[in-house]
């Protein structure tokens, strides 16, 4: 019975984030999404496009390392049409250095 429920609570999350998702018009994939800025108060309201950055955490001087991540955003923009039109350039941008990249190798 408790999993049952424990199980219901879960889904019942996991739709309203997607119901979020849906009505914000943001797009979350695994290591990138386009999403307003919820913080940084000079940003705050802005669109973004970020990357999911992962790196090793060393807090605390007795602690063990640990896993984290955090969201860089790679750009900013007054709104969401201007950060996708953003986002073919920079798509374009990084897709040249990749290919320039693999001419030299």
């Amino acid at each position: 019975m408790r999993t049952d429920i424990e199980q219901m609570i879960r889904e019942k999350k996991a739709l309203e984030r997607r119901i979020a998702l849906l009505t914000s018009g943001r797009i979350l994939m695994d290591d990138a999404k386009l999403d307003t800025i919820k913080h940084y108060a000079a940003q705050c309201g802005k669109w973004a496009v970020s990357y999911k950055y992962k790196y090793v955490a060393n807090r605390y001087q007795y602690n063990e390392p640990r896993n984290s991540e955090k969201w860089i955003p790679l750009f900013t923009c007054e709104n969401r049409e201007e950060a996708v039109n953003m986002l073919r350039k920079t798509i374009e941008t990084l897709t040249e250095l990749y290919n320039k990249a693999m001419e030299e190798e």
